[in-house]
């Protein structure tokens, strides 16, 4: 069973005071891989259940600056695109029964209860592109992972909920905010781009409707064939036209599916 050095839980009671009290961030990362919508999440320690990362926010700084240092200390990238797609505090939300099974074993009764509390969270999301980078523990989190979007009814607490959200906003803001600048390769064919449209909007889309709407907005520059090993002919690679995919939507233009 893992533990909590006492130096940690000094630094939990010492900031305690620093914080807004019962108001929080919770920040989802998603990435686009293995042809999966993909968000971060993380295990506390001496738990078996699954949580989005979250933080407080000291009395000295903004909620936006609360949020990015939470992204910064899971995956050191700074310079994230962080959107607010909502804000929590129904009367009722608090968790103290679903946090009492591994709580009060780990902190001290003053830290418990004041986890205990009413929280009122406000939610972030961002994309990494770049698979290679590794997300990073923390004292309080035994695990962290990648878990399809398909499968975050597993989740505790509302945090399957406020995935739902993020997605919901996400799909709306994907043709007004020029989110595939940050979710695709260098190169990418149109099936590989419309299982990524699909997996944000969270329904399928017409093969036919699709790469026609995508020429048609001339965002798509045709760089050559795949090299994949295919039976039949391999699809053609290619890339985002910065230029006209940004002009495409500022024009609103209508993609239709």
């Amino acid at each position: 069973m893992s533990e909590i050095h006492a130096d940690i839980l000094a630094s939990i009671r010492e900031d305690i005071p620093k914080f807004i009290p019962q108001l929080s961030v919770n920040c989802m990362i998603f990435r686009f891989c293995d042809q999966k919508l993909q968000v971060s999440v993380v295990q506390p320690i001496n738990s078996d259940f699954w949580v989005l990362p979250g933080g407080f926010v000291y009395q000295d700084e903004s909620i936006d600056e609360a949020a990015r240092r939470t992204i910064l200390e899971q995956t050191e990238v700074a310079d994230l695109i962080l959107s607010q797609f909502g804000t929590y505090g129904q009367a009722d939300r608090n968790f103290k029964e679903e946090f009492s099974a591994f709580a009060e074993s780990v902190f001290a009764p003053d830290i418990y209860e004041w986890l205990s509390n009413r929280f009122v969270t406000i939610g972030y999301y961002s994309i990494l592109g770049d698979l290679t980078i590794k997300l990073r523990k923390n004292p309080l989190f035994e695990k962290v992972e990648w878990m399809n979007i398909d499968d975050i009814g597993q989740l505790a607490l509302d945090h399957t909920e406020l995935v739902m959200e993020a997605r919901k906003v996400m799909a709306r803001e994907l043709l007004s905010k020029p989110l595939l600048l940050s979710f695709i390769p260098d190169t990418f064919t149109i099936p590989e781009l419309q299982k990524l449209y699909e997996e944000i909007l969270g329904r399928s889309v017409d093969r036919g409707n699709f790469r026609q709407k995508m020429l048609k907005s001339n965002s798509l520059i045709k760089i050559g064939p795949s090299k994949a090993k295919t039976k039949s002919r391999p699809p053609d690679l290619y890339k985002l036209d910065r230029k006209n995919y940004l002009r495409s939507l500022s024009e609103n233009f209508k993609f239709g599916f």
